[in-house]
């Protein structure tokens, strides 16, 4: 007979986020909503992209360093 245990499973857990930008860092226990607010930019570059063909690029942006980089292109509305 083979007797089993659940155990649990370890795995990594974000606690935190550090803005590419500016380096400022969200604690999630701290800083829920801002950390929350952090955009995260994670693709593979595609062919003729900028980035190169097949490259993987990863960005997290804290909220007020995106709205430097774009607030003069993007449309804002209310729902």
């Amino acid at each position: 007979m083979i007797i089993t245990e659940r155990k649990p499973i370890e795995q990594d857990v974000e606690v935190a986020v550090e803005c590419d930008r500016c380096e400022k860092r969200y604690d999630k226990n701290k800083d829920l909503c801002d950390f929350e607010e952090v955009l995260r930019l994670d693709f593979t570059a595609g062919y003729t992209s900028a980035f190169g063909d097949g490259y993987r690029i990863q960005c997290d942006l804290c909220s007020d360093c995106l709205h430097q980089l774009i607030s003069g292109y993007c449309r804002k509305s209310e729902y």
